[in-house]
């Protein structure tokens, strides 16, 4: 652990020079607040973790906040904490931010203007840390730190001529524009020759497949498109693949079928509570608020599958709950199910998340609402028996 000062130029913003980071690095920037309650410091570093105060959950209590900013530490494996304005930092504030910073081995990085540091500088050194202007650290702690390029989308028409399997290409073909015809015919035939190569065994092969393919193709047209080449794919090997497609349109269009993806997983940071985005995590992975609710801390959850972002939103809870005091064979989440089930709700509402469909069981998972509701099922087609024997 080691504790700096930087004093950084008047001339140029605070968030100029020190940005905000993803705390994913092991960085995390909060900014100091002019006020001299204890709340006010652990709200700004929840701050810096993207914890919004104005959501449900935010509470009042500065021992359990400490414990929340404990278990980020942990669970994102923070090396170092930097804090802007930290010349508005009470010597109660700092003392408390070193305690913190020795207890998690964390370089508590301290930046203020270079005409407002005095007070705070001699502090710094009092407890055994260095000062300094501009520093190298700045430079390196945010090089490559840009967002990366925007993911752009294929060009794929917003609405698609109606038409079951046997027509809808052929109609395709006639009323769309020749270009727009093009790319819906590309999604068309790939997905035709995947089927027609690899065909499903089951009705749950096709749901399953379809839904995995419902990911990556997420707007309707697309979806439609899949389904339609599926259908006449299955055709062709004498099996008539049924699927109640208004309901998967309406599935794509409320994304109700589909895992989070990384920016929705992020949006559950912005809970100061940890149990939240740890329920929603999990949901996603494929549990039942009825699953989760009998897992305990020394739960084996290595068969799951979840990304990077989620898997830190679980591990904050599991640190969470260690803090506590909870023992290995203690429950991980301490709600009953209803209110779990509430919760996922909520936080569906308040983040623009996916909100699950009102008929959701509290034993069912994303993958059985999808089963149950679309409709597929792979009928085998029997021939008719002509006149004269003839079949």
């Amino acid at each position: 652990m080691n504790i700096t000062l930087t004093l950084l130029d008047p001339t140029r913003g605070a968030f100029e020079l020190v940005p905000d980071t993803d705390p994913t690095t092991g960085k995390t920037v909060c900014t100091a607040r002019p006020s001299r309650h204890e709340r006010a410091l652990t709200q700004a570093v929840l701050a810096g973790y993207g914890v919004d105060p104005s959501l449900s959950g935010s509470g009042r209590s500065e021992a359990k906040d400490w414990r929340y900013i404990k278990a980020r530490i942990a669970a994102y494996g923070t090396t170092m904490l930097v804090v802007r304005h930290a010349d508005l930092l009470t010597p109660a504030m700092r003392q408390k931010l070193l305690l913190l910073a020795r207890e998690h081995d964390v370089h508590l990085a301290l930046t203020c203007d270079d005409s407002t540091g005095a007070d705070l500088g001699a502090w710094v050194l009092d407890n055994g840390g260095e000062c300094h202007e501009e520093s190298s650290w700045l430079t390196s702690l945010f090089s490559g730190a840009a967002a990366g390029p925007p993911v752009e989308h294929e060009e794929f028409p917003r609405h698609l001529p109606d038409g079951d399997f046997y027509v809808f290409r052929a109609r395709c073909r006639e009323l769309l524009d020749p270009h727009y015809f093009a790319v819906v015919d590309d999604l068309y035939r790939s997905v035709a020759v995947d089927v027609d190569a690899n065909p499903f065994e089951t009705k749950h092969d096709a749901a399953d497949w379809i839904r995995a393919r419902h990911d990556s193709h997420p707007y309707p047209a697309q979806v439609k498109t899949i389904v339609r080449a599926a259908q006449a794919a299955m055709f062709r090997h004498g099996f008539l693949l049924k699927c109640d497609l208004d309901t998967v349109l309406t599935a794509a269009s409320d994304a109700t079928h589909r895992r989070l993806n990384d920016s929705e997983l992020k949006r559950l940071r912005a809970y100061r509570m940890t149990a939240r985005p740890a329920v929603w995590a999990l949901r996603d992975s494929g549990l039942s608020v009825t699953e989760m609710s009998g897992l305990t801390l020394d739960s084996d959850l290595s068969g799951l599958n979840l990304p990077e972002t989620a898997a830190t939103l679980v591990q904050a809870h599991l640190a969470y709950r260690r803090l506590e005091g909870a023992s290995p064979t203690e429950a991980v989440f301490t709600e009953a199910e209803r209110g779990m089930s509430n919760a996922i709700r909520e936080a569906a509402v308040e983040l623009g998340l996916p909100v699950p469909p009102a008929s959701e069981r509290r034993g069912a998972t994303i993958a059985s609402n999808w089963h149950a509701s679309a409709g597929i099922d792979l009928i085998p087609l029997q021939p008719r028996n002509l006149p004269g024997g003839a079949a």
